[in-house]
């Protein structure tokens, strides 16, 4: 999947599914509602890209966000970003990796 402003809603939508920036500059915003709707998932957040993820209860439980070298990747809530796959004030967070291995 690509776009600039993705909203992924349903029970595990996105399992095994790959929502990536692609070519796109400037801002990228993905947002998951449902759930467990990103569970299994991958977001690519391409160089020259900002990318915004947002995740609230279990809808991040078991998603990956790779962020690329030239990124900027953040999470919706804040607190999840540094805290990869962490579950915080009831909120999953994504599991947060650069790629390369």
């Amino acid at each position: 999947i690509y776009g600039t402003d993705v909203d992924i809603t349903g029970y595990r939508v996105l399992q095994g599914g790959i929502v990536d920036s692609d070519t796109s500059t400037g801002t990228v915003e993905w947002s998951l509602d449902g759930v467990e709707s990103g569970y299994g998932g991958l977001f690519i957040c391409r160089s020259g890209t900002d990318c915004k993820l947002s995740c609230g209860g279990d809808n991040c439980m078991n998603t990956t966000l790779q962020c690329e070298a030239g990124s900027n990747c953040r999470i919706e809530p804040n607190s999840c970003e540094g805290n990869s796959g962490a579950i915080i004030s009831g909120t999953f967070c994504p599991i947060i990796t650069d790629g390369t291995s």
